[in-house]
């Protein structure tokens, strides 16, 4: 794994970029999905695949802006209640599509996009509890980023768009959070 992440590594010197391939990739060293009609079952490939996206949206967030009308942590904490079968799929479910609709109404008010694109990763961690990284099981292989709406974009790449600028040292971060993860 270390060589392929140094691979992955000259890749991003390169291009500047991870591309979906190569994310889908990661994403499945972390464990395989299992499901259960159509909901994820808790595994510890489950929980690393939403840490990873908690972490990129905290990572986006952290660049001054300010997403408090989103109330992030309160996804998380309902995130984390799910994972830990607190509350039910259903009620998760509910908290995902009432924090979609809270996009909706302010995510994309005035000119800055950025709490829209970290709303939108933000409920993709949530998608993540639900139903797993569903990217990894319903797309061809070769299928990039480009190839799909912004719906249905992953978080990672939704809070790579926030560093435009710097996008190489955002997807060098995110390599290291694999390192980290696949240590365990």
């Amino acid at each position: 794994m270390k060589e392929r992440l140094h691979r992955l590594k000259q890749v991003i010197d390169d291009t500047g970029y991870l591309d979906l391939p190569a994310r889908r990739g990661l994403w499945s060293e972390l464990g395989e999905i299992e499901r259960k009609g159509p909901y994820a079952v808790v595994t510890k490939g489950l929980i690393r695949r939403v840490e990873i996206a908690k972490k990129c949206v905290k990572h986006g967030d952290a660049e001054s802006i300010n997403t408090d009308v989103l109330e992030i942590d309160s996804l998380f904490e309902k995130v984390n209640d799910y994972l830990q079968q607190k509350i039910s799929v259903t009620d998760m479910e509910k908290v995902y599509f009432n924090f979609w609709e809270l996009i909706e109404k302010v995510g994309f008010e005035g000119d800055d996009d950025r709490i829209g694109l970290i709303g939108m990763a933000a409920r993709h961690v949530a998608h993540i509890a639900v139903y797993d990284e569903s990217l990894l099981y319903t797309l061809d292989e070769d299928t990039l980023d480009e190839d799909l709406d912004s719906f249905t974009w992953d978080t990672s790449y939704l809070i790579s768009l926030l560093f435009e600028n710097n996008s190489k040292d955002f997807w060098k971060w995110y390599l290291e959070l694999f390192d980290e993860y696949l240590q365990e």
